[in-house]
């Protein structure tokens, strides 16, 4: 994710340039291959290749600084592992890769106000700052 935000001069509004890409593994896929061999000429294998999911975000926005912008990047794969149902596993009912909504949620906390780049002590920075949060 890369995210370029820009306040506004009288402070009221937000311009940001959002770029979100989501890359990742949906599940591993087993594929027969022939494998032949001097010893065994017609011998297969099987090997296991991802099934990956993509979605893209370029899009630059304005908003006003005392509201929350929301983005939605649809349903995309859970990025995690997933726990079957003994319900319908016992049932043998066809399932889906699991599916969930992707949120983002972007909040202005103000200006960051304070002195010069070599100031790093605590009462130079306002209690809203960016610092250790991305």
């Amino acid at each position: 994710m890369q995210f370029s935000p820009l306040l506004s001069l009288d402070g009221r509004t937000v311009d940001a340039v959002i770029k979100l890409k989501l890359c990742q593994v949906e599940k591993m896929r087993p594929v027969m291959l022939d494998v032949p061999t001097s010893v065994a000429p017609r011998q297969r294998t099987q090997v296991q290749v991802p099934q990956m999911t993509m979605s893209n975000l370029h899009e630059r926005f304005r908003w006003p600084v005392d509201q929350v912008l929301v983005l939605s990047m649809g349903v995309v794969a859970t990025p995690g592992p997933t726990r079957g149902n003994p319900l319908t596993e016992a049932l043998a009912l066809p399932t889906g890769p699991p599916r969930a909504d992707a949120l983002l949620f972007v909040e202005c906390k103000g200006p960051v106000v304070g002195g010069s780049r070599s100031d790093t002590s605590q009462a130079a920075r306002p209690t809203g700052d960016y610092t250790r949060r991305y």
